[in-house]
């Protein structure tokens, strides 16, 4: 009925032919064939159009243009981690490998480091200029025959070798929520003999175009305190559906590495997140050595209002697991990122490295475990500053394509353990525990970051640099209070300069109307302390470009350092910012060019910062000079003070060599 009702429709379709006697006659006719073909390429197109609708990279900016959009975002990933990168996580001397490496390496890859992962931040400023906050990120191990809830749990206790004196860590707990274990980057196409649990369910990410991905197995695992290793079968695709045929992860508590061609891979948990937390005194100017789980920890600050060094960097990526990070193997971004970090840390006088955001677009804290259990203790030991972007809340980039494995900023706050402004309100907000320096307690919203912004404002100087950092994904309402705290704040210090830190460039992919880094810059200038003119400049990423942005009435007052890895039309870049108050009473900010579409000056860099043991200031012919401008705010006895011993002098406001 069906048959003749369509070519009466259509008569183009239509063929002089006795009507059809049987089944085999009705499938075998040309017509037939002709509506077949005629559905399937329809119904092809309609998936075609539904998969572009879907795409990250059809979600235009507030600007309408697709090149706005690619100047923010990148299309998705492929969904699992590279063959390449997991060959040079598991070997550090190899530098590169094809695309199309498929060694299998059943050795175990989680890595024992000799040292603790150390996190060195500021304290907030309200709690003086001689506090840091020390903390170390450990896994622990599970024991079925440990009575202590089976876990074997790291030290309470640290000592102050300068001052003779055991310290209680504070804060003493496991992750929770989210980044709750940690796991490698698993081996391709092996599973385990013997799995105790096989769970088969719809309850699998999926992503649009690709492979779906693992995100309710590494939760099962996670929360499966037998569970040891899992393996992850996405199953095959049906064209031209998009269904997966029964995917399934199989979890277990040992592995002997079997080849299976039909497993993405299997994954090893090293164990369960645990965080040890406190703010600690410190002595600017001298080498505070604090001991560690039976390791020295050398905290070094400079004096307030004196010179400080320290790097910048924004959005670095090295992996195509959730997003495009263009440029990860080409630019072997993985590797250099660690070497060029380990080597600039051998300079005493450097202070400290500032992430801006989209810290290496990781999920579930993987990528970033690999990353940092290959910086040196020198790289941790230096003071961290980061906020978190669009990406460090949901992995796609904005809310509209959230689901329920996206880390919303509590695994990034726990695993950076930076001294914000809630640690100084806990005492109030946290009755039951005083000591809970992070917030907790408000729930998970896909749609929103609904994470307490509080957890990631922060406030305090660096020498005689100021900064301030924040999260756009608030409403200005929500910390306009901590703005006034901090601009107060800097009323009473006097710093120098003032920097504003912040993620988005641009109000678009989950920044709050008027939080955007230049438009909160604007506004808090109105603020007392912070109403100082170009005085007050700002960093931030979120586009992956690395330039001025922008002139303020006399001088430069933004920049963007957004490039490290990921794409953007104009031309992709690969760099980091150089800030140098200590040089003859100026402020300095260079910028390394690494890489570009057309040049490589990585080697070229590094083999001069290693030539001077990480000091960078024998090396900045190799940078472009973004900013140099005279201090303010120095007090001039103690400026002829503190640079008698740099031949150096000072007369009405202006350094003059001595020679």
């Amino acid at each position: 009925k069906f048959f003749f009702s369509f070519t009466h429709n259509f008569p183009m379709l239509r063929f002089e032919l006795s009507p059809p006697s049987s089944w085999r006659q009705v499938i075998t006719h040309p017509s037939t064939i002709v509506i077949i073909i005629f559905f399937v390429s329809s119904f092809t197109a309609v998936q075609s159009a539904s998969i572009k609708s879907n795409n990250p990279k059809s979600l235009l900016s507030d600007s309408g243009s697709e090149d706005d959009f690619l100047s923010h975002e990148a299309p998705p990933g492929l969904g699992y981690f590279e063959e390449w990168e997991r060959q040079i996580v598991k070997n550090p001397t190899i530098t590169s490998l094809s695309k199309s490496t498929s060694e299998i390496n059943v050795s175990p890859s989680i890595r024992q480091d000799s040292f603790p992962d150390v996190r060195v931040s500021r304290a907030i400023g309200s709690r003086g200029y001689d506090k840091v906050r020390l903390s170390v990120v450990s896994t622990i191990l599970h024991d079925d025959d440990d009575e202590n809830e089976g876990y074997s749990q790291p030290s309470e206790f640290f000592v102050d070798a300068q001052n003779d004196k055991i310290i209680r860590f504070a804060y003493h707990e496991k992750f929770r929520q989210k980044w709750k274990s940690a796991f490698d980057l698993g081996r391709s196409k092996v599973s385990c003999s013997k799995p105790y649990r096989i769970i088969k369910n719809d309850n699998f990410r999926k992503r649009t175009q690709h492979n779906l991905t693992d995100g309710s197995c590494l939760e099962a695992c996670t929360n499966d305190s037998k569970c040891k290793f899992y393996t992850y079968f996405p199953g095959k695709k049906k064209l031209p559906l998009k269904s997966s045929s029964h995917p399934r992860c199989e979890l277990s508590s040992y592995c002997d590495y079997v080849p299976n061609e039909t497993a993405e891979a299997t994954y090893a948990k090293a164990g369960d997140w645990f965080l040890r937390s406190a703010v600690v005194t410190v002595k600017p100017d001298i080498d505070n050595i604090f001991l560690v789980d039976d390791q020295e920890i050398t905290v070094r600050i400079p004096s307030q209002h004196e010179g400080t060094k320290g790097i910048i960097i924004s959005d670095p990526c090295f992996s195509k697991r959730w997003i495009q990070c263009k440029h990860g193997q080409e630019w072997d971004t993985y590797s250099r990122t660690i070497e060029m970090m380990n080597a600039l840390a051998k300079d005493p006088d450097l202070h400290f490295f500032q992430m801006l955001g989209d810290n290496f677009y990781d999920q579930d804290g993987r990528l970033t475990k690999v990353l940092y259990d290959a910086l040196s203790l020198e790289v941790k030991s230096k003071i961290l500053v980061t906020v978190p972007g669009n990406h460090d809340i949901w992995v796609c980039g904005g809310p509209d394509c959230s689901d329920q494995y996206d880390q919303y900023g509590i695994g990034f706050m726990q695993y950076y353990a930076q001294d914000t402004i809630f640690s100084t309100h806990s005492r109030s907000k946290q009755k039951e525990n005083p000591e809970l320096f992070l917030n907790f307690s408000d729930g998970l919203d896909m749609q929103s970051m609904d994470t307490d912004p509080a957890n990631f404002f922060q406030y305090h100087m660096i020498g005689n640099l100021g900064f301030i950092g924040y999260t756009g994904a608030s409403s200005f309402e929500e910390v306009e209070s901590y703005f006034e705290e901090a601009c107060n704040y800097m009323a009473d210090q006097a710093p120098s300069f003032i920097f504003l830190l912040g993620h988005w460039n641009g109000h678009n992919r989950g920044c709050q109307t008027g939080m955007s880094v230049p438009e909160v810059h604007n506004r808090i200038q109105t603020m007392h302390g912070c109403n100082v003119g170009d005085r007050i400049k700002y960093f931030d990423g979120h586009t992956h470009q690395n330039k001025i942005q922008e002139m303020g009435e006399k001088e430069e007052v933004g920049f963007l350092i957004g490039g490290h890895g990921m794409r953007t039309e104009g031309g992709d870049q690969y760099g980091f910012a150089y800030v140098d108050s200590t040089t003859r009473g100026r402020l300095k900010i260079y910028y390394f060019e690494e890489q570009n579409e057309t040049e490589d000056r990585y080697e070229d860099i590094l083999n001069c910062v290693n030539l001077y043991g990480g000091r960078l200031d024998n090396c900045v012919h190799l940078a472009d000079l973004w900013l140099d401008t005279e201090m303010h705010g120095l007090d001039q006895g103690l400026a002829e003070t503190q640079n008698a011993l740099k031949g150096v002098s000072f007369d009405d406001e202006i350094w003059i060599s001595s020679e």
